[in-house]
């Protein structure tokens, strides 16, 4: 990550929070007209008598998801520590280890692969192992730190706007959209647990200090922070996994994603020779065309001298 990647992420953190405080005067608005039809309609079923407890119920779920609003980005804000502790406490660390900071981890994980560079000689060819190691142990910390950064922009863009589907739990009709909150806020929430754990386990390893002797242990070294970058780049699978109790982490979805990335590459590649092939061929026909015309302007002009 290039460094001012966290002044980004600061800036977004802003921009997230007025949007949610933004919102609250018209997710109040809502509030009220959506408390007001279910009132009417308790009253439209029960024309002839007071539905007291409907009428009670009501009011009560008013104050209580005007709480809920007006107090939204304070909830969010202890939903989102409190997950994050149950992860760091699941990886065994101490709290404030995991730290969405894209750029604490990239600086980290060059610092952890920094023995791999200086054992490197250009003039060394039995050091070239260690210059392909951290060529891909830069790549493997650049995409751990790029799948924290964008996935706590989903995370602070699907939680703030979020706030405008809690009014439509107050009437019953709408109820359906308001579940869509509790969907949304609890996916994120449950993913944000998986990357704290999985996170504050890789900080763990991204602080030690390692002994680079040979290629087999910088090999050895890439392959763990491989392992953790496909975990974080897995957790929407996990999560899926942990609904639905169907194991989705195997040889076949390492391999897949494995072969989707070659054959995407193949497929830029095949592309590329393509439009090569297409270009020569244009100016092939290009050059036929003019060779072609010249000879119909020699044809018409040695008819027109004949003529003469």
């Amino acid at each position: 990550m290039v460094v001012g990647v966290n002044e980004l992420l600061k800036d977004f953190i802003s921009t997230f929070n007025r949007a949610s405080i933004n919102l609250i005067p018209i997710a109040l608005g809502l509030l009220y007209f959506a408390t007001a039809f279910q009132i009417i309609r308790a009253c439209l079923r029960n024309i002839t008598e007071l539905p007291f407890f409907i009428l009670l119920k009501s009011i009560l779920a008013y104050f209580g998801y005007r709480y809920v609003i007006e107090n939204y980005n304070s909830i969010i804000k202890m939903l989102k520590d409190t997950v994050i502790r149950i992860g760091e406490i699941g990886a065994g660390v101490g709290s404030h280890t995991f730290k969405i900071d894209p750029d604490y981890i990239f600086s980290k994980g060059l610092d952890i692969i920094q023995p791999l560079a200086d054992k490197f000689e250009w003039l060394s060819g039995t050091t070239y192992g260690f210059g392909f190691a951290w060529i891909l142990g830069v790549l493997l910390v650049f995409f751990l730190a790029l799948n924290l950064f964008i996935f706590y922009l989903e995370f602070l863009a699907v939680t703030s706007i979020s706030i405008i589907f809690i009014p439509f739990l107050a009437f019953e009709k709408t109820e359906f959209i308001g579940t869509k909150f509790f969907t949304a806020v609890t996916s994120q929430l449950i993913r944000l647990l998986f990357y704290s754990f999985l996170m504050s386990m890789c900080l763990v390893h991204l602080t030690e200090n390692i002994n680079v002797e040979n290629v087999k242990q910088g090999l050895f070294l890439i392959f763990r922070i491989g392992g953790i970058t496909w975990l974080t780049w897995k957790v929407p699978e996990l999560i899926g996994a942990l609904l639905n109790g169907t194991p989705t982490l195997n040889w076949n979805s390492a391999w897949s994603s494995g072969k989707t990335g070659a054959d995407n590459v193949k497929s830029i590649g095949r592309g590329g020779v393509k439009g090569i092939k297409t270009g020569g061929r244009v100016i092939a026909g290009g050059y036929t065309i003019g060779k072609n015309a010249k000879t119909k302007i020699s044809q018409m002009a040695n008819f027109n001298r004949g003529r003469k």
